[in-house]
């Protein structure tokens, strides 16, 4: 599953003061229940706690990433997931016609 947490919780990301971190900084930022530890810009309103907790109940399991992976970069208008102007172009047509 392609799953990207900053779309699932838009809301949670915007107001982060870390998007550009990788999983594994998360993973070893865990509290003693397994939760992320996360930091945001203002006080969350309580709604937004409630996203917290979906996103907590979503992470928990999530097990450590494997060190010896690097994150990538995927583009997603390819199915191989890498950038081909061919690709740009057939993403341009399809979304915004053939000019």
């Amino acid at each position: 599953m392609d799953l990207q947490l900053k779309e699932e919780f838009p809301r949670l990301f915007r107001l982060s003061v870390e998007k550009d971190e990788k999983l594994s900084y998360f993973m070893q930022r865990r509290d003693r229940d397994g939760h992320w530890r996360l930091q945001f810009r203002r006080s969350l309103f309580a709604w937004e706690v409630e996203e917290v907790r979906k996103l907590q109940v979503m992470t928990k399991d999530v097990s450590r990433p494997n060190d010896n992976l690097c994150d990538v970069v995927k583009w997603t208008t390819s199915s191989s997931g890498v950038f081909t102007v061919a690709s740009v172009r057939a993403w341009l047509q399809k979304n915004s016609g053939p000019s």
